[in-house]
């Protein structure tokens, strides 16, 4: 997957888990996707973890 074509991937997962009412947001500098849930439990997946939701 290419550089752009990750952001826009992270992007489109961030609004689907928004919906759900779960705060996600794309950490910098890596290349990671960091979610939190409500309690404020920070979990981060991989771009391998994220592909394979």
């Amino acid at each position: 997957m290419g550089k752009r074509t990750k952001q826009k991937h992270y992007e489109r997962l961030i609004e689907e888990l928004r919906k759900c009412g779960v705060h996600a947001e794309i950490a910098k500098p890596r290349a990671e996707l960091s979610v939190y849930k409500r309690s404020s439990t920070k979990i981060e997946l991989s771009a391998q973890e994220v592909s394979s939701v």
